[in-house]
């Protein structure tokens, strides 16, 4: 299941809302945000209708893209769509286990990464193989994911590193529960990333033309780079939040 941010105008929901899986979304959504009577669109509401989880559109192997294009649930997209949601729940974990130390300076900034990927989640399901179809489409454009989020990861990475020694040596995944919990999710980022440039790789450069659909796939892709930077420096923190020690690569003899 895909969650995807409060759509960005009032005409997109209107669409959305003639395809059942999206509508199940939207509502899914309005529901944890605890927006349960209505979702603002600017300055109009719109009335949100408490829908089944289950929709039975999926039961033949095909799903839906925000674009309303049906595609096998095997598709490459859907695969990077999954594999997000696994990385989002990870990090979800992550932040459980931060919460229970005092004042973890990650908690913060994992639960912000949380509400990014739900972004880029939907940056992805509104891309539109048909670069000429997407032309037409200007609402789905306003699905953004801008350079601004990557330099704060960039930030982040910068200001965490200057509180660690510095390293010499490779470290094995360790660091306690929480430092080894990250360096799964730090695996499974990788793992996500990987995922994207299957599925994408081929299509940017044909999509060149069309500014914003290009800027945007091209910003998630460093995106999800520099988490995976994020992560292992955010597991070297957790280890020296609990006192709990890294474990140095030592070659077998």
């Amino acid at each position: 299941m895909f969650l995807f941010n409060v759509w960005s105008s009032l005409k997109l929901l209107n669409l959305l809302k003639k395809n059942a899986e999206a509508t199940r979304l939207v509502s899914y959504l309005s529901h944890h945000r605890n927006l349960h009577n209505s979702v603002s669109v600017g300055e109009e509401k719109v009335e949100s209708k408490r829908v089944r989880i289950y929709t039975r559109t999926g039961d033949k192997g095909k799903s839906s893209l925000l674009t309303g294009e049906r595609r096998p649930k095997d598709d490459a997209v859907f695969e990077v769509l999954g594999t997000l949601d696994e990385l989002n729940a990870h990090i979800g974990l992550c932040v459980v286990y931060c919460r229970s130390l005092e004042r973890s300076v990650l908690t913060a900034k994992l639960e912000d990464i949380q509400s990014s990927l739900f972004d880029l989640g939907a940056v992805i399901a509104s891309h539109c193989s048909n670069s000429e179809k997407w032309k037409g489409n200007f609402d789905l454009a306003k699905f953004r994911f801008e350079h601004k989020k990557v330099e704060e990861l960039e930030g982040w990475i910068d200001e965490l590193e200057g509180s660690l020694p510095t390293l010499r040596n490779f470290i094995l995944p360790s660091g306690g529960l929480v430092g080894a919990q990250l360096h799964i999710t730090r695996a499974v980022g990788r793992r996500t990333e990987r995922r994207f440039w299957t599925a994408f790789q081929h299509t940017l450069p044909a999509i060149q033309d069309c500014k914003d659909q290009f800027e945007t796939l091209q910003c998630v892709g460093q995106y999800l780079n520099r988490l995976g930077d994020l992560l292992f420096v955010a597991a070297r923190i957790a280890a020296q939040e609990t006192g709990s020690p890294e474990i140095l690569y030592k070659r077998p003899s």
